[in-house]
């Protein structure tokens, strides 16, 4: 008899990823961290009182409402000619919120290249604060 001595297999490391499809993955992983720092943005403006600290948030926040949405929203966010946003902070989440001011949606007009992202925050706190 002879003894068989067998080799373990080792799978094959899998083929590097190159080119495109690497920068693809770095691009989708920084639009992931994007996301991750918006929202803890967003949670720290609201725990703070807003981005100028003890209630300056909630004033930048109306300022750029009147200035920006009240026209479709109403003065008292009840809606006019676009939808009300009373309840909106139970309906969407902190980030749905900032994307969709930033973005528009349903006619709505996107506001990311007029706002700065700490605007964006702002405004979208305001929002979400509506009873």
């Amino acid at each position: 008899m002879t003894a068989e001595h067998h080799q373990p297999t080792v799978p094959a490391p899998a083929p590097a990823r190159g080119g495109f499809a690497r920068f693809v993955d770095v691009v989708q992983f920084l639009a992931l961290v994007a996301g991750c720092v918006t929202v803890v943005l967003l949670f720290a403006v609201g725990a703070e009182g807003g981005a100028t600290g003890e209630g300056g948030g909630d004033a930048a926040g109306a300022a750029i409402y009147a200035e920006r949405c009240a026209s479709c929203h109403g003065e008292d966010r009840g809606g006019v000619t676009g939808p009300s946003l009373v309840g909106v902070g139970e309906r969407l989440s902190p980030s749905e919120l900032v994307a969709v001011v930033e973005g528009g949606r349903n006619g709505m007009p996107a506001f990311g290249g007029s706002l700065a992202t700490g605007d964006l925050l702002v405004v979208a706190g305001y929002v979400a604060s509506a009873g």
